[in-house]
């Protein structure tokens, strides 16, 4: 501002300038700025230019299971991820039985445990449960009684830049 004049040097608007300002307040979106001045009794608004936002890169999972699979073949999926990342896998089955218990029908679940792996970008990797042999008996029996029995896996994986996601898979179990 020059000494003796309320006028902009080095500005191209031709607005005068503030005398005194008191206060400055940015807008809640952020594209202006509101500045009070007792001295000139006035406000002035100034627009704002932001960096355009990037979104965070998302994460790419896979995780294949057969859609009919038995006790045998359950133990194995495979996973994939889209970035280098570290994934942690949780199992369970879960066993329907019909007409028992209050309600008319009570669910087993037995815990398939949980595997954490590093994977590798577009390198698909082989993960194994192991399934204790008391669940597998149990899994097992309650197929041959014809009860309905559910496998579900989920997968949480984390990248470097700290990007989170979840996929969960569930596969009904044949005999």
């Amino acid at each position: 501002v020059d000494s003796g004049s309320t006028n902009i040097t080095g500005c191209t608007n031709t607005g005068k300038a503030l005398n005194g300002a008191s206060s400055v307040t940015v807008s809640p979106d952020g594209t202006s700025a509101y500045v009070a001045s007792a001295g000139s009794d006035a406000v002035a608004v100034f627009g704002r230019e932001l960096p355009p936002v990037v979104p965070p890169d998302e994460l790419s999972l896979t995780l294949k299971l057969s859609k009919h699979l038995s006790t045998s073949r359950l133990k194995a999926f495979k996973v994939g991820c889209d970035a280098d990342c570290t994934a942690i896998l949780r199992g369970r089955i879960r066993i329907k039985i019909e007409g028992r218990g209050r309600a008319g029908a009570s669910a087993r679940k037995i815990d398939m445990g949980s595997k954490t792996i590093d994977l590798i970008a577009n390198d698909p990797a082989i993960v194994k449960f192991n399934i204790k042999r008391r669940g597998q008996k149990a899994t097992k029996r309650a197929l041959r009684r014809g009860h309905k029995v559910t496998a579900a896996v989920r997968l949480r994986a984390k990248d470097a830049a700290g990007s989170v996601e979840k996929l969960k898979v569930g596969v009904r179990l044949r005999r």
